[in-house]
Formats: structure tokens, sequence, C-alpha cells
């Protein structure tokens, strides 16, 4: 398993069998970043010295590469170099090498190693460990991610609405990141966040808000994006129910529950919406409801063209936050209105919504309510209490900031010392049912629905109560299949 080549040591590839928690043991042994069992090493003339001033990283290099110390050629001590030098690859003969080399300074045959090699007494399991991370030296550099740090790249908006949503949530993942980094990092490499402006490439993106930058190239993962992002690109792994999939749902439940009351439907939504407008039309032609389907623009003059005096109307909203304005102010009353929408899409005019002459306000929320009655909801309490005792923030903002951050950590851990990204998605995609305190629990397969919460307004007390909770979506599935007796009915025009 190890080599020597002009005196040091060389390694080979570990055995199958060696885990993360040897290998980490191996790096931090390299690195003396935590000390061995012993606490000093021998020099040449007899000299003694701390082992923690000598770790094999200082002359050979954090990647093994080698170079020059104090006038002497180091050589590297990768795999491949070790390869070509000597050509040995029996498992033992190289654990008998390292052990030599390590505690006596010699060869096999018995010839002294360099005066400048350090003998370090260190035990058999220590041995096992140090050759174990020796041999991941020579594996394919990643980007983003060296020996000491992985870096996470942070695409948000230097200018403009969003500003305050960027600012708390990059505050929210500088608290969390700085809390694993202060209890050692993730399998002893630091997280270090970076804008999208910094070089060099990040290893992966997490929240990005925006697409520019280096978020648009294929290699780079976009982890849990808030922005426009095509979902059916591999590097994209969403966190949260996206507008489609939230229109879905709230259809589905009109369909199940509310349809009987409303003789029309209506779908508002913008042109970049073609994939929910088609998604929500094919819902309601399986479920042969008539739908009526009009742009954005065309909002101001609908009661007009559209409904006869006292009609009732359900109102599909997936358009701009600026053409609610003039939806209502065409409310008079004549037409009772039912409105579904999404509460992030609605936003600053919630509060219009709720004094408006609607007959039930209905919306989707992506980030559901946590169990507060969880260990883990007591965990991000406390993490929120450090973090507002210190710094302004918007609680969504936070949540979401949390969540996303305990899953990046437990992905990483998950995926080893021997990181990559195709290994991260793959160990991100396995979480299921996973428990953040933050959020419900969360699923990250691709295959998989994401899951929303459906809450309704209710005038009388001016509160929100739960309609549909978080996972219960595939309960609605009944409505879409023709020939139950709520899909049966049809509404008249």
């Amino acid at each position: 398993m190890l080599k020597l080549i002009a005196g040091f040591v060389l390694v080979m590839i570990p055995p199958v069998g060696w885990g993360n928690d040897i290998i980490d043991h191996g790096r931090r042994l390299y690195t003396q970043e935590n000390s061995a069992s012993a606490t000093a090493v021998s020099l040449a003339g007899g000299i003694t010295a701390p082992i923690r001033t000598f770790p094999c990283s200082g002359c050979h290099g954090l990647d093994g590469q080698g170079g020059k110390e104090g006038g002497v050629v180091v050589p590297p001590i990768s795999r491949e170099a070790l390869k070509r030098s000597h050509g040995e690859t029996e498992a033992e003969q190289f654990e008998k090498r390292v052990k030599l080399a390590v505690r006596d300074g010699t060869t096999p045959d018995g010839r002294a190693l360099h005066p400048m090699m350090p003998r370090y007494p260190l035990t058999d399991s220590e041995i096992e460990s140090l050759v174990a991370y020796l041999g991941e030296l020579d594996h394919p550099a990643v980007p983003g991610v060296n020996e000491l740090e992985i870096r996470i790249g942070l695409n948000f908006p230097e200018s403009g609405e969003l500003i305050p949503l960027a600012e708390a949530i990059r505050q929210a993942l500088q608290e969390y990141i700085g809390e694993v980094n202060r209890r050692g990092g993730i399998w002893g490499r630091k997280l270090i966040l970076q804008s999208v402006a910094s070089a060099p490439e990040p290893f992966c993106y997490l929240l990005p808000m925006l697409p520019g930058g280096r978020a648009t190239e294929e290699s780079v993962p976009l982890l849990f994006p808030l922005g426009q992002t095509n979902r059916a690109e591999k590097r994209v792994l969403p966190l949260l129910a996206d507008l489609q999939q939230q229109a879905t749902l709230l259809v589905r439940w009109w369909l199940a529950n509310d349809r009987r009351e409303y003789e029309h439907a209506l779908l508002v939504a913008d042109d970049r919406q073609g994939a929910l407008a088609n998604r929500v039309s094919d819902l309601f032609r399986a479920a042969k409801v008539p739908l009526e389907v009009i742009e954005e623009k065309s909002v101001a003059e609908w009661p007009g063209f559209l409904l006869n005096d006292g009609d009732s109307v359900a109102v599909f909203w997936f358009a701009h936050i600026s053409a609610l304005t003039p939806f209502l102010s065409e409310l008079d009353g004549r037409h009772p209105v039912a409105f579904y929408s999404g509460v992030d899409l609605v936003g600053q005019q919630l509060p219009a919504l709720q004094q408006a002459a609607l007959t039930n306000l209905t919306l989707s929320n992506p980030r559901g309510l946590p169990d507060r009655s969880a260990p883990e909801y007591h965990r991000y309490l406390q993490f929120r209490e450090r973090l507002s005792s210190r710094l302004e923030h918007n609680d969504e903002a936070v949540r979401v900031a949390f969540a996303a951050a305990a899953l990046l950590e437990e992905g990483l851990r998950r995926s080893g010392r021997r990181l990559n990204r195709a290994e991260l998605t793959e160990q991100m995609e396995t979480l299921h049912d996973f428990r953040t305190g933050a959020l419900p629990p969360l699923g990250l397969a691709r295959e998989s629905g994401k899951y929303a919460q459906l809450i309704r307004y209710s005038s009388e007390n001016g509160t929100f109560s739960v309609l549909l909770d978080w996972g219960n979506g595939e309960k609605l599935r009944s409505a879409e299949q023709p020939g139950s007796d709520r899909s049966s009915h049809t509404t008249g025009q």
C-alpha cells in the first residue's frame, strides 16, 4: 500500500472497506489539525519537537504533490507518482514501508531516510488511517473543493425590491454555516460562502435567486433555487413547490370541494406561465369542467365580457402582482368571487385581498408550518433567537435558509470525504421525510411532488386557518378522475 521515493512515504489505493471516519482521522494526522496519541517527534541529532509543528502537509503539501522545503526536493506522495516510481501494489509491502518510514526513518532494506524526515511514534491504527487518507490525495480535483474548504455560491440580486429578502437569507446562511465551521466543518473541510462574482468557481449554488453568472454553467448544481429555473435540468434540485405545483393543488382542492358553488372558473396567468396554464387546463378538461383563460392585460375588463349579473366565479390567479389592483377595483359585489392563488404571489396585496368583497380567499403556502412539538423545531428556535439578537431578519426567509442549510449539511455528510457533485446530488435525492425543524418534513426525490399547505381566510375573525395540511395533496388526485360524483358534475356558462 505504501512506497518510498527519495526517502519519503508514498501511498497506493486504500483497501475496500475504509470508511469516511478512518479517512478523516488520517487527514487530521496528516495535517496535525488534531494531534496523534503521541505529543512529540524525533528529529536528526536526537532532538525532539512538538508533533503539531511537523505535520506531513508542511513538506508534502495539502495536496500531497511535494515541492521544496529548506532547499530539499520533497517528492509527491500521490498514488500515480508511486506507481510510476516503483510499481509495487501489494498492500502488505506498503504497510511495512510506511511503518518503517514514519516510525524509524528507514526503508525495508535498512537504508536511512533523509535527516529532514521526522520520526513519528504512531500506533498501528494511526498508520492505517494515514494510509487511508494518503490514498485520497490522487483523486481528480473537484471545482470548489480542496483539502480544507468547500465553496458554496450565493447568486443574489445586488439592487431592487428583493434586496431585503436576499440579505435576510444571506445573514441566516452565514450564521448557520458559521456554526457548522465552529464544530469542525464537514469531514474536516470548512464551508465558505461566496458571491456569484467571486473566483474561483463554487462547488454548488445554494438558494440562487438569479439565473446569471456561473449559475448558468451546466456543471454547477443549483440547490433549491428561489428564482425562475428550469426544474427539468438534472443539476437543479428543488426544495419547495413551484407555482405550477401549487396551482395543481389549488385546482384539485376546488374540483373536489368547492366547484358546485361557482358557475364559472377563470384562470389569469401571464405569458411566463405557459406550462402552468396548460397544466391547469388539462386538470379542468379531465374533470369535464369549463375553464376560461384570460391574459393579464385583459384583467380590468373581465367582468363585462365574461359574466352576467349575479354569476359566481372562482378565479385562479397566477399573474403579476401589479395586475391585482385593476382586478380588485372591479369587484362591486354583483358577482360572488372566490380567489385562489399563492401566498408569495399576492405578496403585499394580501391586505387588500382580505378587505375585498370575496366569498373566499384560499392561498397555497409552499413552506407550510413546522411541527412545534418536534425536537428539531426547538433547535430552529434557538437558532432564530441567536440570529435575532444580532441581526434584522424576515422570519419566512430565515425558515427557508435554515432548512436549506440543514439539507446541504446532511447531503455533504452523507457524501463523505471523497466529495463530488454527482455524489452530493445523488445523496440529497435519497432524503425523505427529512426534518429540519424550520419547515414540515421534506423530501428531495425528483419523481415526488413538492408539498404545500392550503390556507383559507376568515373575514369573520380576520385569521387564516389550515384548509389542507402539508403532505395531504395526494388525497385529492381522485378529483381528477372522471366518473366520480364530483367529477361528472359540470358548471354552466
